[in-house]
C-alpha cells in the first residue's frame, strides 16, 4: 500500500491529470482492444482521465515508461479512463433487484433509510451473530462526518428510492468505516441482520461460497446490483491506490481492485464475485469506464467477520 500511495502522490503531482496507479500481468493496447502478459505484477498501470501526445505536455509532465520498485522493473503502461466516483446519490429505476426479498439475497436495493438507493453487498457474522454489510457512504455518513453519529441507524430493504419504509427496517448499523480519514482501505458499513439471509447473488444461478478468493489480472467477475442487475467484467488492476470523488471532496483508497466498467450510480455496495461464487470484493465507485472495489479480505480482517 505505501509503495503505491506514495507512486499516486508523485505522477499526481507530476500531472493532474492521473487518478490512480495499480498492479497488472497485463500490458493493454486500448486502441486495438488488446492486451500482452508481461509476467506477475510486472505492469504498473497509471489510470489518467485522458491520454495526451507527448508534443503537448510539458516535459515535468510526461510519465516514464519503466520504474524500479523494490530492485524490481515494472513496465509503465498509461491507462485512459474517466476518474471513478461513488454513486449512489442519483438513481433510476431499472430491474428487479429492487423489490422487496425475504429471504434477502446478496446485490439488491437495500440502504439507510437517511440514504437514496444503494446494494446489499451480503451477509457473514460478527461474533458469531449474522450481520449485513453495505458502504458506508450509503448512511448518512457522508454528511454526519462522525461515524459515531451512524451508530444505530436504521437500514431498509429495498432502498428508500424504491420504496422502503419502516416497515422494511432488516436492521440497525452496528459499525462502519470512519470516512473522515484521507486515506482509506474500506468504505463499508456492518449492520444487525434481522431478515432471514440466503447466500445467492439475487439475478444469477451463482451460490455464493463460504470464504473470499484473491483477486489476479483478467479474472472474470460478476456482480448483482441494484441499478444494473447481474453482469460481468474482467479484472483491469489487482491492486491500486485511486483518488475517487467522494461527495463534496477527494478521497484515496488503497489496496482497490480495479475493473472493466459493470455498474451504474446505485449499484454501490454490489458483491462483487468470481463464478464459482467466492467473493473478490465490495463494489462502492465507479465511472463509464471503470468500476472500483473494495477487497473483501481488508473488510473481513478490518471488521472482524466471518462467513455462515
Amino acid at each position: 500500500m505505501a509503495d503505491l500511495l506514495s507512486l499516486l502522490e508523485l505522477m499526481s503531482n507530476k500531472s493532474k491529470n492521473v487518478w490512480g496507479v495499480g498492479l497488472s500481468d497485463f500490458k493493454f493496447f486500448q486502441s486495438k482492444n488488446k492486451k500482452r502478459y508481461i509476467g506477475k505484477n510486472k505492469v504498473l498501470l497509471i489510470f489518467v482521465s485522458e491520454k495526451k501526445p507527448s508534443i503537448s505536455l510539458y516535459s515535468s509532465e510526461i510519465l516514464p515508461q519503466e520504474l524500479y520498485i523494490d530492485g524490481e522493473k515494472l513496465v509503465v503502461d498509461i491507462y485512459a479512463a474517466a476518474p471513478p466516483k461513488i454513486d449512489c446519490l442519483v438513481c433510476q429505476p431499472f430491474c428487479s433487484t429492487r423489490g422487496r426479498y425475504d429471504p434477502l439475497q446478496a446485490g439488491i436495493s437495500l440502504a439507510s433509510i437517511n440514504s437514496t438507493a444503494c446494494t446489499f453487498t451480503l451477509g457473514l457474522k460478527k461474533d458469531g451473530k449474522p450481520v449485513g454489510l453495505t458502504n458506508s457512504h450509503c448512511t448518512s455518513a457522508l454528511t454526519a462526518l462522525d461515524k459515531n453519529k451512524v451508530i444505530g441507524e436504521e437500514i431498509v430493504q429495498p432502498s428508500p428510492f424504491d420504496g422502503g419504509k419502516k416497515d422494511d427496517i432488516v436492521g440497525e448499523v452496528i459499525d462502519l468505516t470512519d470516512i473522515s480519514k484521507s486515506v482509506l482501505n474500506t468504505d463499508t458499513a456492518i449492520f444487525t441482520l434481522k431478515r432471514e439471509y440466503q447466500p445467492q447473488l439475487a439475478c444469477s444461478k451463482i451460490k455464493l461460497q463460504p470464504g473470499w478468493k484473491e483477486p489476479t489480472a483478467m479474472m472474470e467477475v460478476y456482480k448483482s446490483g441494484r441499478t444494473t442487475g447481474c453482469n460481468s467484467a474482467k479484472i483491469i488492476a489487482t491492486s491500486a491506490c485511486v483518488n475517487v470523488q467522494f461527495g463534496s471532496s477527494v478521497k484515496t483508497f488503497c489496496d482497490t481492485i480495479v475493473t472493466t466498467p459493470f455498474s451504474a450510480p446505485g449499484d454501490s455496495g454490489s458483491p462483487i464475485v468470481s463464478k464459482d461464487g467466492f467473493w473478490i470484493a465490495q463494489l462502492f465507485a465507479g465511472s463509464s469506464a471503470v468500476t472500483v472495489g473494495i477487497k473483501a479480505k481488508n473488510i473481513i480482517h478490518e471488521f472482524g467477520l466471518s462467513f455462515y
